[in-house]
Parts: structure tokens; C-alpha cells; sequence
């Protein structure tokens, strides 16, 4: 009986200590109406508002100690400065972002960036320094691309100078429209059948929780059939 309380007590101290110092790691606070969290060096935006400027001086976190960012939905304004010098190689921005503001990425490390048709303004070096981005992928048909282009200020070369790539949610087969075949290519790579490329993951991804599942490819046979007009990460 000793025996089996002195393992419990060491269970629970073990448990305890590791919450601590999960405690230490973990810091949140707001920016204007939306709220971050960092847990250990991955940091978490959430709101259904726009982010505030962010004051270099007076910075509510350190970049350069960030590995991964989740934007999630419902944020419509990245902040000026917000990810300068960020140390991110995968940045995706939810459909409810519509402008991205000046220097907001400035001299960050990204290496693949994910815009949707949404966004309508890029100010000013929000992308300058960004020298190893190399891949942009977009979900916007060339009318909203060329007004992309057109909103977008100066001193964001590193953006026009990398690769950009299309895709469209819900086709992640090389057919010309979404069909039974797509939601059939999402359920083998749901269970492990197929291995997807980026670019088909993007696309596959039409619930928006980073992740294929069954639940994807029912949402694009929902689309085939016009039980639904707009996949859930569109909303």
C-alpha cells in the first residue's frame, strides 16, 4: 500500500512540475480587439476585429522566438510591424483578412505564403527584406489578382519577385471543376491512400483546421450537389 501511494505521490509531482513549467511558457494579452496567445514559440491571433500597430519599442512579444503563427478566423487587419522579423517559414492568412498594413512582415523569414482573394491592400513594406520567400499561393481568379497588384504600395518587391501558385478550394484533382472525383481524392488521403502535395492540401483543406479529413471530402460532395455554396474556411 506504501508502495502504491509513494508511486501516485511521484506521479503527481511529476504532472505538477510539468504543468509549471508549461505555465511559464504559455503568455496571452490583447491587441486592440483581438487577443494573442504564445504558448511556448507558437504564437495564436484571435478576434473578429482588425489588429492594432504594433510599436517596435514596446513589442507584446518577441518575433524573432517565434516558430510557428496560427491567424485564425475572424481577424481582418494584420497591424503595422505586427510579424517584422518574424522567424516563420509557413505563414496562412484566414479568409476574413482584407488588409495587411505597412511593414507588417517586413525582414521576416517566410518561405511560403498563403493569400486568399480576400485580402485587398498590401501597404508598404509589408513584405520588404523578406528575402527568402520564394512561394505565394493564391486562391484569386486574375480580376482579383490585378487588383491585388494594383493595392499593393511600394517596397514590396520580395512578394512580386517570388513564385506564385493557384489553387482553388475543394479541386485538388486536374479537372477543370470540383466533382464526387475530388471528395473520392480527399477520403484516400484522409486514411492514408495518397499523399498530398501542399498546394492539394491548401485545396483539400475546405473546413480550415489544417488538417484532411473525412469531414473535407463531405463537404466538397456537399458542394457537388449545391447543399452548401461555400466551404466552411470561407465563411
Amino acid at each position: 500500500m506504501k508502495k502504491i501511494l509513494s508511486i501516485i505521490l511521484s506521479i503527481t509531482l511529476i504532472v505538477s512540475i510539468s504543468l509549471s513549467g508549461n505555465a511559464d511558457t504559455f503568455k496571452s494579452g490583447t491587441i486592440g480587439k483581438c487577443t494573442w496567445e504564445l504558448d511556448g514559440t507558437r504564437l495564436t491571433i484571435k478576434g473578429n476585429s482588425s489588429m492594432t500597430d504594433i510599436n517596435l519599442y514596446n513589442m507584446p512579444w518577441e518575433n524573432d522566438e517565434i516558430t510557428s503563427i496560427a491567424i485564425e478566423k475572424g481577424v481582418t487587419e494584420i497591424g503595422q510591424r505586427a510579424f517584422s522579423n518574424l522567424n516563420v517559414p509557413v505563414v496562412k492568412l484566414p479568409y476574413t483578412v482584407k488588409t495587411i498594413n505597412a511593414s507588417a512582415f517586413q525582414n521576416s523569414k517566410i518561405q511560403t505564403l498563403v493569400l486568399t482573394y480576400k485580402v485587398n491592400g498590401i501597404g508598404s513594406y509589408a513584405f520588404n527584406g523578406c528575402e527568402t520567400l520564394e512561394h505565394v499561393w493564391y486562391d484569386g481568379d486574375s480580376t482579383s489578382k490585378y487588383n491585388l497588384d494594383k493595392n499593393t504600395s511600394w517596397n514590396n518587391s520580395e512578394l512580386h519577385k517570388a513564385e506564385w501558385h493557384a489553387y482553388k478550394l475543394g479541386l485538388v484533382t486536374e479537372n477543370d471543376k470540383i466533382s464526387s472525383a475530388d471528395a473520392l481524392a480527399v477520403l484516400h488521403s484522409a486514411v492514408g491512400k495518397t499523399e498530398f502535395t501542399f498546394g492539394q492540401t491548401l485545396a483539400g483543406d475546405v473546413n480550415g483546421d489544417d488538417n484532411i479529413s473525412a469531414i473535407d471530402a463531405l463537404m466538397i460532395l456537399h458542394y457537388t450537389v449545391n447543399k452548401i455554396h461555400l466551404f466552411p474556411i470561407q465563411e
